[in-house]
């Protein structure tokens, strides 16, 4: 059972690879707010769960927790949504890079985990890559990019460290889901209720939105639920470090999807540069990226 950990892995950072896409289509052909489509997503994630209480047994004393963590997560959301204003789709998957670092140093001081100079000189590359793609890609000042992304990255740690930890304690998988994602959901829902520029722009959208916009919404939402159920599942069975390292193939994942949808010549196509020169930026700094990671979580594959 402890080998499907790969399966689940892997299979979530191609999953959220396609949201990502989705995600970037929602911002640019559709609604810039990242506050608008959260609310969206959040009336849908609510949606999705409430049926949870009638077949799992989801009591838990650590609910205030794991709802905690979801408002967490939510509030990252809304700042990778804001991102994706201005950077390209897999450029902003650098932040899941420095979340690594992030994540391993987390593990290091509450999980018990090792920190070597091999794992040093992991971060250092991961670093200089992120900041070398940043450089060839920013459309703000590098430092400003560079601020952002590692606000996400620090934001979305905390939340999925958390996941992590109550994992340990024995809380069981869909337990863990429910709560979760009821508070990345309640929070979309509740945050923005109290203004009235939210409520107008609500109501022009479902006045004026085309199909394409709830089928997108529909999609999204959903291939994202099923992202992060298998993202759960590898943490309940497997190391943190080493289900994150899986995880960083997502750009290869954006890059490959996204230039396959672009060469449909489809008119719903994701902010992302495919030049030649970009390509092979991209895809030297995220191989680098890859070769860092390795190092970083050494710990968690020595005897």
């Amino acid at each position: 059972m402890r080998a499907m950990w790969l399966f689940f892995a892997l299979a979530s950072p191609a999953i959220f690879a396609v949201v990502n896409i989705l995600d970037s289509i929602l911002v640019h052909k559709y609604e810039k707010n990242p506050v608008i489509i959260m609310w969206f997503f959040g009336i849908l994630r609510v949606v999705i769960i409430s049926s949870f209480p009638f077949f799992f047994d989801i009591s838990t004393s650590h609910w205030w927790v794991l709802v905690g963590l979801g408002a967490v997560m939510s509030l990252g959301l809304m700042l990778y949504l804001r991102i994706l204003e201005n950077v390209d789709t897999s450029v902003t998957q650098s932040s899941w890079a420095i979340e690594s670092i992030i994540l391993s140093i987390f593990g290091f001081a509450f999980l018990s985990e090792s920190w070597t100079l091999m794992q040093t000189i992991g971060a250092v590359l991961i670093l200089t890559s992120v900041f070398i793609l940043s450089y060839a890609h920013h459309h703000a000042s590098v430092i400003r990019t560079l601020a952002r992304f590692s606000a996400l990255a620090f934001v979305v740690a905390i939340a999925e460290f958390g996941v992590k930890y109550i994992l340990t304690l024995g809380v069981p998988y869909v337990t863990v889901l429910f709560w979760y994602v009821l508070g990345t959901g309640l929070t979309s829902i509740v945050l923005p209720i109290f203004s009235t520029d939210f409520w107008n722009r609500i109501r022009t959208i479902l006045r004026t939105a085309p199909r394409a916009f709830y089928a997108c919404l529909i999609l999204d939402m959903s291939l994202a639920f099923l992202g992060f159920a298998c993202l759960v599942k590898a943490f309940e069975i497997g190391m943190l470090s080493l289900v994150t390292i899986a995880g960083n193939l997502h750009p290869f994942f954006v890059i490959f999807f996204a230039w396959t949808l672009m060469q449909t010549k489809a008119t719903h196509v994701p902010k992302e540069l495919l030049s030649v020169q970009s390509i092979t930026i991209k895809l030297l700094c995220f191989t680098i990226v890859l070769v860092g990671l390795t190092l970083l979580i050494l710990n968690g594959i020595a005897p």
